[in-house]
C-alpha cells in the first residue's frame, strides 16, 4: 500500500482562490477598458453671426454646445416679450430680470434638438431650431447670434386715383 504525502490543509483552497482572483482582475480590466468614456471633445465657440428670419422659410439652425451658453440678440429696437421653448426640460432659456433684447439658451442634454419661439415687444415672432452639437464632428458652437428680420419686398400699390377725381383737384 502506497501512502501519499498529505497535502497541507488549505493549499487546494489557496490555489483555487488565486485562480478566481486572477480571473476576476482580468475581467475587471477588460470591462473597465470597454466602458471607458469616449475621448472628450473640447467645444469651440464660433465668431458671432447674424441669422435672417423669414416667416415663410425654414427656421435657421443654431448650433449650441452642451452646458455652453448661446446668446441670442433681437434687433436693437426690439425687446423680448416672451419665449416659448419646445423642450423646457433639457434646454434652459433666460432673458434676465429686466426687459432687454438678450436671451441666453443652454442645452443640458447631449445631441438634443428643440425649437424656440421668441416674441418681441413689437409683435414680431422669431422661430429658431436649436441643435446640441457635442456628437458632431465639428466642435464649433454658436456663442452669439444676432437675429435680423427679413425685409419683404414692397408690392406696388393697388390703389389708384379714380379717373373722375384727378390728383390736380386734390385740396390740401
Amino acid at each position: 500500500m502506497t501512502r501519499s504525502t498529505p497535502t497541507p490543509k488549505g493549499t487546494a483552497v489557496h490555489t483555487l482562490f488565486r485562480h478566481y482572483f486572477s480571473t476576476a482582475i482580468a475581467l475587471a480590466a477588460t470591462t473597465a477598458t470597454g466602458l471607458a468614456a469616449p475621448p472628450t471633445v473640447h467645444l469651440q465657440p464660433n465668431a458671432p453671426r447674424t441669422v435672417v428670419v423669414l416667416d415663410t422659410a425654414t427656421p435657421p439652425v443654431i448650433r449650441a454646445g452642451l452646458l455652453q451658453s448661446t446668446l441670442i440678440l433681437l434687433p436693437a429696437e426690439e425687446k423680448v416679450a416672451t419665449v416659448f421653448g419646445g423642450d423646457t426640460v433639457d434646454w434652459v432659456s433666460d432673458g434676465g430680470h429686466v426687459a432687454s433684447r438678450f436671451i441666453s439658451i443652454k442645452p443640458k442634454l447631449a445631441n438634443s434638438t428643440t425649437d424656440v419661439h421668441i416674441v418681441s415687444d413689437h409683435g414680431n415672432e422669431y422661430t429658431l431650431q436649436l441643435h446640441e452639437i457635442s456628437g458632431d464632428e465639428d466642435p464649433h458652437f454658436d456663442s452669439k447670434v444676432f437675429i435680423r428680420r427679413a425685409t419683404r419686398p414692397r408690392r406696388p400699390s393697388s390703389r389708384r386715383c379714380p379717373s373722375s377725381f384727378p390728383p390736380q383737384n386734390w385740396t390740401r
